[in-house]
């Protein structure tokens, strides 16, 4: 992150977020920690306050500048509250002492959650993970980092507040990123500002047994599984030339070594035409595997990535007033954003906990948001043997989330529901 005395860039996937923010397009996402005993309040509050102080990219104000928005360090104190709201809502900063994320508590869950303009859900985890980390602590748990915290302890590296987009810019390799346009599902909306998560949990060890069996990845097998669910859930509104097209976030980290705790994540759009469908799910979890291989090439990706870095780097559009970009953004966001894929498909993968801290943590979640044209996504964590697959929804229909889950339960996986409806 670059830093001039009192004030922070954006990084390069941070400026789409103020640009397209609305009380339908939140652009948040929630991490939540259910623990073994019930939420102290207080106890959580001066964990918090002990948090922030480790993490200076979420201890932030959004500002507006006249050519780009900035952020400057908060001097307010954050603070925790009992949940009220539905979960993934637009985040208020006037609100919220100024702050892009909040954190909650209900019964014995924690719940984070994030405004994308400020981190990912790599970085989102890390927060989180200090959070209770601090927590147990403070109640008088004996637990140690094992390498696995940022604490006040360990040194802030420059390279946790970098711009990684920034550092593996390539003005040399780009390509372009027109794609067909995808399919949209749709139902009837719940109330505004309500939202519905349906969570499925699935035996971590039982999963991986059954994507090693075709000899596939746990993303790849869950992508497949959900393009065939749109299908089956879609067939009176589906037209045979539709494509169903998920998009997966790929943590850039994993390719472009980074310890940024800001946003390094991108996307791949992998899809089937409906017309093109196969009955046999063999057929279209190859295909998946195979565009996923392609799109994952590290040139491929950087291909990709630049053209965000030039629009950012370009002299002329730097001294373009504010407004004016951020009509521009909007516009860009519209030719390459939610009109390209049906639903997103997020798996943070196994979320790494010190062994100290694992007899007071039941389960994690993740979850995203959602907007008026894409009602409904998918986002994946594991823990402790659990994999937690969680549908966040604005629609009245569960005909989706019925789909996705009786397929894994006819493929041999047994599977656990539970609904924030009770």
């Amino acid at each position: 992150m670059k830093k001039e005395d009192t004030w922070f860039e954006l990084d390069t996937a941070a400026k789409l977020y103020p640009a397209i923010m609305s009380p339908k397009q939140a652009s948040v996402f929630r991490l939540s920690c259910t623990l073994t005993d019930p939420v102290d309040p207080e106890m959580l509050q001066t964990a918090l306050y002990v948090t922030i102080q480790r993490y200076p990219s979420f201890n932030v104000r959004l500002k507006r500048g006249v050519f780009w928005n900035y952020f400057e360090p908060n001097t307010n104190h954050p603070t925790v509250s009992e949940e009220t709201a539905y979960p993934c809502q637009m985040l208020d900063a006037s609100k919220n002492n100024d702050f892009l994320f909040q954190v909650t508590w209900f019964g014995k869950r924690i719940n984070l959650e994030i405004f994308h303009v400020i981190a990912d859900a790599t970085g989102g985890i890390e927060f989180l993970k200090t959070l209770v980390f601090y927590y147990l602590s403070l109640q008088g748990k004996v637990v140690a980092t094992q390498g696995l915290i940022r604490t006040l302890e360990t040194k802030i590296d420059p390279e946790e507040t970098e711009n990684s987009f920034v550092r593996y810019y390539d003005p040399k390799i780009v390509t372009s990123r027109a794609e067909e346009k995808a399919f949209h599902y749709s139902g009837s909306s719940l109330p505004f500002q309500h939202s519905r998560l349906i969570h499925g949990l699935i035996s971590t060890e039982d999963l991986l047994d059954k994507v090693h069996a075709y000899h596939a990845t746990v993303t790849e097998y869950l992508t497949a599984v959900l393009i065939k669910a749109y299908f089956n859930a879609s067939e009176s509104l589906i037209k045979s030339e539709d494509i169903v097209k998920i998009s997966v976030p790929i943590n850039l980290r994993a390719i472009f070594p980074s310890r940024t705790v800001r946003n390094f994540s991108f996307y791949m759009n992998i899809g089937e035409k409906y017309q093109q469908k196969d009955d046999r799910f063999e057929s279209l979890l190859r295909k998946v595997s195979e565009q996923m291989k392609e799109q994952l090439q590290r040139e491929k990706i950087l291909a990709r990535m630049n053209p965000n870095v030039s629009f950012e780097k370009n002299a002329a559009i730097r001294a373009v007033p504010l407004d004016v970009k951020l009509a521009v953004i909007r516009q860009v966001h519209q030719m390459i954003g939610e009109d390209l894929f049906t639903c997103s498909l997020s798996n943070i993968g196994v979320i790494g906990i010190p062994d100290s801290m694992r007899p007071f943590i039941a389960r994690f979640d993740f979850g995203l948001s959602t907007s008026d044209k894409i009602p409904v996504n998918c986002s994946v964590c594991s823990y402790k043997g659990i994999v937690s697959i969680t549908f966040s929804s604005s629609i009245k229909e569960t005909t989706l989330e019925k789909e996705f889950f009786r397929f894994l339960a006819k493929d041999g996986l047994q599977v656990t529901i539970e609904t924030s409806e009770g």
